[in-house]
């Protein structure tokens, strides 16, 4: 699932080094962040399938009643795996981006569109894995109607 994710990472820092004219030493930084964030995720997801959850994204699996401190690390991975503020990768986009020169202006509103339907993304992901009904009965059920 987060292979996807990665792969976006991986055009978006490939825009930023064709764009900016800043150094190779701001990649580093930026996809060390991103790395780190992908393999502790990946850890997580992997965790709840030896536990015994569901990690498809079909259905709502409820996996934070079963791991409740799981689900505020791999929440916390999600921000660092998108760049939120909290990351050294956005410190490094920030730098990036004020970086490009003014004529790749389309280019620059596409990378934050693109940027925008990520954080989306990841954020549907932890809720599709984390919230929902649990398959254990015994856990409670927020209505729909509620």
């Amino acid at each position: 699932m987060l292979e996807s994710y990665n792969v976006r990472t991986l055009v978006w820092s490939t825009f930023l080094g064709l764009a900016s004219t800043a150094s190779w030493k701001y990649f580093v930084v930026y996809g060390t962040g991103v790395a780190a964030a992908f393999i502790v995720g990946h850890i997580c997801l992997q965790y709840l399938e030896t536990k015994g959850e569901s990690t498809v994204l079909r259905d709502y699996h409820g996996a934070i009643y079963a791991s409740k401190k799981l689900g505020h690390v791999f929440f916390f991975v999600s921000l660092l795996f998108m760049a939120f503020p909290i990351s050294p990768s956005f410190l490094v986009q920030d730098i990036l981006l004020s970086s490009i020169p003014r004529s790749h202006a389309f280019q620059l509103v596409l990378f934050c569109f693109s940027y925008l339907l990520v954080g989306v993304s990841i954020m549907r992901l932890y809720t599709k894995v984390f919230f929902g009904p649990h398959k254990a009965s015994y856990h409670e059920i927020a209505y729909k109607s509620s």
